[in-house]
């Protein structure tokens, strides 16, 4: 008996290869009612592999009712049992390997996501010829994201592409090797589990996670920055998970570190290029009604030898009511003070206190800070927190401090400063030789932009000691 069956089928072997051949037409028409989708291919064979058998398809070819070619692959092998086949003419594949395709990924301006071949990246979305097979393979392939959200970004392209998609009514997994086709290094492994609405990726949801090496984060965000600033350079890597909710991140997180990022303005020539050696942390960015927020701990944010001593750290862009203007706020639980002028220096505060801050060179530390900035000219801004071990060379209006407590709140047309100290030095050149040690420094002092543009500086209560006097002042400076 097993020599029956050994010899019978090396018969089948033999015979069956012509005779499929024969059958091109009618398989590839049945095919073409199975898909929906009217298919060409210049042969049509059996291949026998030891986990299974199947035809094979090469130069496949989908076209559209003009006959032109929306999606094109070198070679499809279409799994299945060729006993169905010859019995009952079943030839709907338990598994699909597409070798050598070129899939167009296109993001609409209603966020949702539809699949083409690169041919006809505006045709008919095929999103639903990927969601029927039980078992569909991408190898050697290419895929080509094309964003049509943000107008000034040019399509992101990648090859090789190895993709797997596990198809089970509405639900789906999907598992991709992708290799960035940048001038630098970079890629990325991406698993993913959604379900779908119907036979689209309309109002698709899910989880999704990403994984990168060396990944050229400029390339891969191009110019999505809000405002006026540009990432030029950076490589990433990263470990993320998302979800998505009708075609749409509301949710990501997990841990990133980046290196030699350099950001530039491309529309305000008076901003100033910022970059940062090195930054890293975890993270945890939300999509807000009118805006985003990104949560990160533990950072590791690095320039030259300064590293900002900084464990949490908050950054949100936000419209009021949806509209309008785009707002910045960034709070911490501690920031150096140079670091945080650098920070400013994105949006440089406009008047004279702040002015003779930048030029003071202020150095210490920040505690809680609060930064809120209307990303608009001309600029609206408030800023509150706590600065402890305050120091700063004499320059304008500011004589020479060091040692001083102070809690300031802020803004673009006032603001107060509450002096909180014990031992501290204050050093005005132009009035004193040497410097005043002082053993309490407590009081307020005010500031407040008139009406006719100039600023009123003014303090109720000012008390300082030292171990020669002893002074409480009140004045009112225009």
């Amino acid at each position: 008996l097993l020599v029956l069956l050994a010899l019978g089928l090396s018969v089948v072997r033999f015979a069956l290869p012509p005779l499929i051949e024969s059958y091109k037409d009618e398989i590839l028409a049945q095919l073409s009612h199975i898909t929906g989708k009217h298919l060409a291919a210049d042969a049509v064979s059996v291949y026998w592999r030891g986990d299974g058998h199947g035809f094979r398809l090469e130069n496949l070819r989908l076209l559209n009712a003009a006959g032109a070619t929306v999606l094109s692959a070198e070679s499809v092998y279409l799994k299945f049992s060729i006993i169905e086949v010859l019995r009952h003419g079943n030839i709907a594949p338990s598994k699909i390997r597409v070798v050598g395709t070129h899939i167009a990924a296109v993001r609409h301006e209603d966020g949702q996501v539809s699949l083409h071949g690169i041919e006809h990246s505006g045709d008919v979305d095929l999103s639903a010829l990927f969601l029927q097979p039980l078992f569909l393979e991408f190898v050697d392939s290419q895929v080509t994201v094309i964003d049509r959200v943000h107008e000034e970004s040019v399509p992101l392209h990648f090859s090789p592409v190895t993709l797997l998609i596990r198809n089970d009514g509405k639900r789906h997994r999907l598992s991709a090797d992708v290799t960035a086709d940048s001038d630098g290094p970079g890629g990325f492994i991406l698993i993913s589990e959604f379900q779908t609405a119907g036979e689209t990726l309309a109002q698709w949801q899910g989880r999704v996670y990403l994984k990168t090496q060396q990944l050229d984060l400029a390339w891969l965000l191009q110019n999505r920055f809000p405002g006026h600033y540009e990432l030029e350079k950076a490589t990433s890597s990263m470990e993320i998970w998302s979800h998505w909710e009708k075609g749409r991140l509301t949710t990501l997180q997990g841990h990133m570190y980046s290196e030699n990022l350099h950001f530039r303005s491309v529309r305000v020539e008076e901003a100033p290029e910022l970059a940062l050696d090195y930054f890293g942390g975890k993270f945890r960015w939300t999509r807000e009604q009118n805006g985003w927020l990104l949560d990160i701990a533990d950072p590791m944010i690095r320039h030259g030898k300064a590293v900002w001593p900084t464990k949490a750290l908050s950054l949100a862009i936000r419209q009021v009511s949806g509209k309008g203007p785009l707002h910045f706020y960034l709070g911490a639980d501690i920031f150096s003070i140079d670091g945080l002028f650098k920070a400013l220096a994105v949006h440089p505060p406009d008047h004279p206190v702040m002015k003779d801050l930048f030029a003071a060179q202020a150095k210490g530390d920040v505690i809680n800070p609060y930064l809120h900035l209307r990303m608009q000219r001309p600029i609206e801004w408030e800023f509150s927190a706590t600065l402890e071990r305050l120091e700063t060379s004499a320059t304008g209006m500011l004589p020479e401090i060091k040692g001083i407590r102070m809690v300031v709140a802020a803004a673009h047309d006032r603001g107060s400063v509450k002096f909180a100290g014990g031992k501290a030095s204050i050093h005005a050149k132009s009035l004193f030789r040497q410097p005043i040690l002082l053993q309490q420094l407590a009081g307020e002092l005010r500031w407040q932009k008139q009406a006719n543009g100039e600023w009123l500086l003014a303090s109720d209560n000012l008390i300082a000691t030292s171990e020669d006097i002893s002074t409480t002042t009140s004045f009112r400076y225009m």
